[in-house]
């Protein structure tokens, strides 16, 4: 059963630990307990041992090689977030970059590969043009590193100022190499030239929450609050609404849109459908303009909550994946599978968390994650709190994976 309408609750964070620890940090195998099905569910890391990080919300992204990474908001040396790779081979965790205020704080969206292999993502706060956040990129140091544990250089592209957006999260690529992005009432463009990256309003909304691009450069996003939206901005770089979300559509959208081969946009909201606890919908283009179907309601009940995922996941069959923050069987958070049927469409229920019973969520809590799925079907994702080695539902977290 896929989680249902509960009222968000904010994650409790504790403070910051100064610490002392190596980059470089041992794989974790803490827990395998059975999932639904045939399914296996594997504890890779828990989060809040030493400066490896705390509170991982933004997921995870995955290369080529099937290695994951990822941000945490809080932990590392300074206590204000870092970026973390799981290298799937070696079964290692390893801390890349140590989040500072000059580079940036807080990381809170997931970060995405850009065209020349580096990672890109933002901060919510830090920076030196008044602390409202960055656009950063990190890569590999470009000297040979004296030691195994090797940081990894991160470069500010912009610092915001407040006038300009503050608090940015996702981003995106379009086909030409120039990044667009979201900040609060601000849709964003950076374009490289140069050697350097210029900075470019494209409009004012008052609370995007995401962005996909077409392989023709055309940006959808959507709007959050009540009722919320959904825009397109075409090859002129004119913003327009092309759908307003409804009660029975789903109201406040939170998610990036998933865009399919054939056009159509998919997305979560958080409230709204008929147990007015949120729906996945799909937005499809319709003669001069688009219809909207919903594809599961969120309930509220014992096996139901509030729906977390930031971004969903489809995969090639067309199946979506996301997390529940709250609810569950346990209701500490769940990961759901949504697959077309005949008719409709089908809601399977992956993971509950806590199943050792609180407090000892030894498997994670109130999951913010998205889930990826590597070559082999594997699923990964993180927990925003609980693990081995947080206070109870203070931060902490676990980085997962479920065998198929």
């Amino acid at each position: 059963m896929l989680a249902q309408n509960r009222q968000a609750e904010s994650i409790a964070m504790p403070r910051t630990l100064a610490v002392l620890c190596l980059l470089l940090i041992g794989a974790a195998l803490l827990a395998t307990v059975p999932s639904v099905g045939a399914q296996t569910f594997t504890v890779l890391h828990s989060f809040g041992n030493g400066n490896d990080g705390a509170a991982p919300l933004a997921g995870l992204t995955l290369d080529r090689g099937g290695n994951l990474y990822g941000t945490t908001v809080l932990g590392g040396r300074q206590g204000v977030g870092t970026i973390f790779k799981w290298s799937t081979g070696s079964s290692i965790y390893s801390v890349l970059y140590n989040f500072d205020e000059e580079h940036g704080m807080l990381p809170r969206a997931q970060v995405v590969f850009g065209p020349d292999g580096a990672l890109y993502g933002t901060t919510q706060s830090g920076g030196i043009d008044g602390g409202y956040g960055v656009v950063f990129k990190a890569q590999p140091q470009s000297h040979p590193c004296p030691t195994v544990s090797c940081p990894w250089a991160v470069t500010v592209l912009h610092s915001f100022d407040g006038f300009d957006g503050f608090s940015p999260t996702n981003i995106a690529f379009d086909p030409a190499g120039n990044l667009y992005g979201v900040a609060q009432n601000t849709i964003y463009k950076l374009t490289h030239g140069n050697g350097s990256w210029s900075y470019s309003r494209v409009d004012y909304v008052s609370d995007p929450v995401g962005l996909a691009i077409d392989a023709n450069g055309n940006v959808f996003g959507f709007e959050g609050g009540d009722p919320g939206s959904a825009f397109e901005i075409g090859s002129s770089g004119q913003l327009q609404y092309i759908y307003t979300f409804t009660n029975n559509t789903g109201t406040n959208p939170n998610t990036n849109p998933i865009l399919d081969s054939a056009g159509n946009l998919y997305g979560q909201t958080l409230a709204g459908g008929v147990y007015l606890g949120g729906t996945v919908a799909e937005l499809s283009p319709s003669g001069r303009g688009w219809s909207a179907s919903v594809l599961n309601n969120f309930m509220s009940g014992s096996n139901n909550g509030q729906p977390g995922a930031p971004n969903l996941y489809m995969d090639a069959e067309g199946n979506i994946y996301g997390t529940v923050s709250q609810g569950g069987a346990y209701q500490y958070g769940e990961v759901f599978k949504l697959s077309p049927s005949s008719g409709g469409w089908t809601s399977t229920d992956l993971h509950d968390f806590c199943q050792a019973g609180y407090p000892n969520c030894s498997d994670g809590c109130y999951p913010f994650s998205n889930v990826v799925i590597d070559a082999n079907g594997n699923l990964y994702g993180t927990t925003s709190s609980c693990g081995a080695f947080s206070s109870g539902e203070q931060s902490g977290g676990t980085l997962w994976k479920i065998t198929p």
